[in-house]
């Protein structure tokens, strides 16, 4: 797949760092992407109609107004347990610790 702007030049990742930019005016194979299947990402929102978030560490709490990383969950499916696994944007997942959910987990 291609994405051209409203110029007629194609989006590429130029230098070390992938820079995304657009300035060829024919696609090569620099100027080729792939879609590819993802896991569902999510935000979600309490009764007090803040975003949860850890924002604050590594305790889960309902206190963010505005959507970033720390905001985004990713669901996890698990075939053989039948159940899903919520990843964090650092990488931990969900987990209960008493009464509250901290994201402090490494494996699922």
């Amino acid at each position: 797949m291609t994405f051209k702007d409203c110029n007629g030049c194609y989006l590429t990742a130029i230098g070390p760092l992938g820079m995304m930019t657009t300035r060829n005016k024919t696609p090569s194979k620099d100027e080729q992407f792939l879609l590819e299947e993802s896991k569902q990402q999510i935000c979600l929102m309490a009764s007090n109609g803040k975003l949860v978030s850890i924002k604050q560490g590594v305790d889960l709490s309902a206190n963010q107004s505005e959507r970033d990383n720390s905001s985004i969950f990713q669901l996890e499916y698990d075939e053989n347990l039948e159940l899903y696994h919520i990843r964090t944007s650092n990488n931990k997942y969900w987990k209960l610790e008493g009464h509250s959910v901290q994201a402090i987990a490494d494996k699922k």
